[in-house]
């Protein structure tokens, strides 16, 4: 019923999870660095506390589709964690669950939980981009805090909390899509100074509400697209450069042209030194 660690040889290479255990117990797998895969039955539902915490060359690991929870720090220091599909079983995530995967690039998560909570994906610094599920009503202190190459999030109307530094140090953020339409029922607390230099997009009708408002009103480029729109440019996400295309409209040029970097360097193609661009979110190099 519950797999455990009997104090015998440790665990190495691909592990196979027996079908019928329904528990992954308490720091099961806690610092064996000799596993690279670990693959969980249907029959589990629960990961324990740092199950497999310091696990730091486990590549891989497939989720049990009935899975419901997963305690604090389960995965902390997992650095050679690729991608991570929490199915939508998960009701339960815990503080600093996947915190320090430096080399988690992937991120999919359950449309059944309702809080990101502390700490939880810190330190990620190869998650690009986020897409937060409509079932979040909280994002918890540090969540994200220091993801270095994040450079795009979408936040749902459904949040109503975002705690003390949930986005801190995220260097490489390059946009804020928030679909908020009541800014001053939502607490925030960004923290990060540099954050409000980036874009806000907000839905239409919003940009004079959000610039009135709390930690919102901070941001020095505000700008209102509908939410179709914003669905159209989150899906337009380049995963290579995280820089996404935009509709023409009157008030965003559709001609922009980034560096792969992120930096906007004008609307005229023909001002270009030799390189690589991203214009409508398509990479163009110039010769």
């Amino acid at each position: 019923m519950e797999f455990t660690y009997n104090g015998g040889k440790p665990f190495r290479g691909d592990i196979v999870v027996p079908e019928g255990t329904k528990k992954i117990g308490h720091e099961v797998f806690f610092q064996h660095s000799n596993i690279n895969s670990v693959v969980l039955p249907s029959s589990v539902k629960e990961i324990d506390e740092k199950a497999f915490a310091y696990c730091t060359n486990l590549k891989s690991i497939t989720l049990s589709d009935s899975l419901e929870s997963i305690a604090p720090f389960a995965f902390f220091m997992c650095e050679e964690l690729d991608s991570i599909i929490i199915p939508n079983s998960v009701t339960t995530l815990g503080a600093c669950a996947f915190a320090s995967c430096t080399k988690l690039r992937k991120l999919v998560l359950s449309n059944k939980i309702t809080e990101i909570p502390n700490r939880a994906f810190s330190d990620c610094n190869n998650i690009e981009s986020l897409t937060i599920p409509r079932t979040i009503t909280a994002i918890g202190y540090s969540a994200f805090k220091s993801c270095k190459r994040l450079k795009s999030v979408t936040i749902p109307n459904s949040v109503k909390s975002i705690d003390y530094s949930a986005f801190g140090d995220c260097d490489s953020l390059t946009y804020i899509f928030s679909l908020i339409n009541e800014p001053a029922s939502v607490y925030t607390d960004f923290y990060d100074k540099e954050m409000f230099s980036i874009p806000l997009y907000v839905l239409p009708g919003m940009k004079e509400v959000y610039q009135k408002t709390g930690e919102w009103k901070k941001f020095l480029t505000i700008v209102e697209m509908t939410e179709e729109e914003l669905q159209q440019k989150e899906k337009e996400v380049d995963e290579a450069t995280g820089i996404a295309s935009i509709k023409a409209q009157q008030h965003v040029p559709s001609d922009r042209i980034y560096t792969l970097e992120g930096t906007y360097v004008g609307n005229d193609i023909k001002s270009l030194k030799k390189g690589i661009y991203i214009i409508h979110g398509k990479k163009v190099v110039i010769r």
